[in-house]
């Protein structure tokens, strides 16, 4: 079941309501699934087989399903842990009168159990949308998620890189790429789960290091409605892209560019059209994936994790032929890192490139 096939505002109803629930199964998401007198119910930060407290943030009666937020642990999983992230934690957020913010769900259970719970909604996938039953030999449909070994694009131990603090067993430290709103006070920020309201941000847990160390939520960032950050992992220069707020003047623009280091490049964007403007530096980053240099421009698509590209594509380089290559990854189709990822790798192993488009 997925709980992005129905959208609604994301406003609380006007009389916010709680009700105790037993959390069943993991949904897409980063959503369980719990039911309420028959009605579904999209629970948020909770574990299967929990007993909770949640606090009803979409719930119109004549809804198909509602959404709901823990609030309160009654029964707790041995998988639930402290939550690494308070602006993410939903007890803290709610216990001060708001929403946390999106985009760490999981935050609260072990890094094991989250990965077992992945593992389930991957395979409910497979087997729905596409008719899978059995995998190749040595996988499991009960296992598909496990950690990603840590390389450079140079296929070397990524803990000797330029980020000394990655992952360490904690599941952090990974996201070359971020994105963020800005209070009205022109703080940096992020929206709360399918809502208007932006919660001020001190860190970003699952970034990387280098983003972490631009230290963007020190910034004047008045007149910018929106910030994306990407800092390639193989140390090369960062890019910060700015969408300013209609009648935001080139002075403001260029006051904001001169608060960050001298090695940052700076760009104005329209997240409306992709169009991006210099005002320091480049307005792309040069990524790196088994051996070989990409140039990305602007906003343009690159796997967020830093371990991603390499880790597929690197199977068309290592493998004896081509089919043991889609024996290794068998999704392929879905899990690239986009086409021009591959276009270079692909063809050095396996021939001439023919024509494509992005």
């Amino acid at each position: 079941m997925n709980p992005q096939t129905q959208s609604h505002p994301a406003t609380a109803t006007a009389a916010p309501t709680e009700l105790v629930l037993d959390v069943g199964p993991v949904a897409h998401g980063g959503h369980c699934v719990a039911r309420h007198e028959g009605r579904v119910i999209f629970v948020r930060h909770g574990i299967p087989g929990e007993k909770v407290r949640v606090r009803l943030t979409d719930a119109g009666e004549s809804a198909k399903f509602w959404r709901a937020d823990v609030v309160e642990v009654l029964e707790a999983s041995p998988d639930r842990v402290e939550h690494f992230w308070r602006p993410a934690d939903s007890l803290r957020a709610w216990a001060h009168g708001h929403p946390p913010v999106g985009g760490a769900e999981f935050g609260h259970i072990s890094l094991a159990r989250q990965r077992t719970l992945k593992s389930a909604v991957l395979a409910e996938q497979l087997q729905r949308l596409a008719a899978v039953e059995r995998l190749p030999d040595g996988l499991d449909l009960g296992n598909l998620v496990e950690a990603v070994e840590a390389v450079d694009a140079g296929g070397r131990d990524s803990s000797l890189g330029t980020d000394s603090t990655y992952d360490a067993g904690t599941g952090l430290g990974w996201r070359t790429r971020a994105s963020f709103s800005v209070t009205p006070g022109g703080k940096l920020g992020m929206h709360a789960h399918r809502s208007d309201h932006v919660i001020a941000v001190r860190e970003m847990p699952l970034a990387t290091e280098r983003i972490n160390r631009l230290r963007l939520w020190d910034l004047d960032l008045t007149g910018i409605e929106r910030v994306e950050v990407a800092a390639p992992s193989n140390g090369s220069r960062p890019l910060v892209l700015l969408a300013p707020a209609p009648g935001t003047k080139p002075k403001r623009l260029s006051a904001i560019a001169a608060q960050l280091p001298d090695d940052v490049s700076v760009a104005t964007f329209d997240p409306q059209t992709g169009e991006v403007a210099q005002l320091r530096g480049r307005t792309w980053v040069q990524e790196s994936a088994a051996g070989h240099d990409y140039r990305v421009t602007g906003a343009g698509f690159w796997q967020i994790h830093r371990d991603a590209p390499g880790t597929l594509v690197g199977p068309s380089q290592n493998s004896s032929t081509m089919a043991d290559s889609w024996r290794r990854v068998p999704w392929w189709p879905t899990s690239t890192p986009g086409p021009g990822c591959s276009r270079l790798p692909w063809p050095t192993r396996w021939g001439r490139p023919g024509p494509f488009s992005r």
